[in-house]
């Protein structure tokens, strides 16, 4: 089995662009719109990093795991993705037709079904992460490419896991 590749990648950010994440953030559990428009600016702020790689988005079948109120898929479907939004909470099915209800451990879609898997902040709620990480491997295509981010631990609140939210 071949390991996965990690590309890295820099986001460019204004001082403007933190300042908005900042606000974002901090009125984030407000509403279920204050979380959409959320989660659709960090995948903004994502995209305009694959696309510096040159990975096109445009016409891509990209699986969305923790889709979460809608925001990384809504952005990824403004740039011409075929998305397919996934999480394991039924209550957000955020009226897509594209939903799908499914533990991210034992994904129901065949191999190599997918060009990009989006996995935002996911793993860290995972009991047995590196079964989703083989499930992520099985179902992307040759070439796919998985963004795979998580809060980072030693940040200086920890990561998220340990706050109340």
């Amino acid at each position: 089995m071949k390991p996965f590749i990690p590309l890295k990648y820099k986001l460019k950010m204004t001082l403007k662009d933190y300042l908005r994440l900042y606000r974002l953030a901090k009125s984030r559990n407000k509403s279920e719109k204050d979380y959409f428009d959320f989660e659709k600016f960090q995948a903004e702020m994502v995209i305009g990093s694959l696309k510096r790689k040159n990975i096109r988005l445009n016409g891509a079948k990209v699986l969305d795991i923790g889709s979460g109120r809608g925001g990384y898929s809504h952005a990824l479907k403004k740039k011409g993705s075929y998305v397919v939004s996934l999480d394991a909470d039924s209550n957000r099915s955020l009226n897509n037709k594209n939903f799908v209800n499914a533990d991210a451990s034992r994904l129901p879609f065949k191999q190599s079904s997918f060009d990009i898997v989006f996995c935002s902040s996911v793993i860290e709620h995972l009991k047995n992460p590196k079964s989703m990480l083989l499930e992520i491997k099985r179902i992307l295509k040759k070439n796919g490419i998985c963004y795979l981010s998580f809060p980072p631990f030693w940040s200086p609140v920890g990561a998220h896991q340990f706050k109340p939210f």
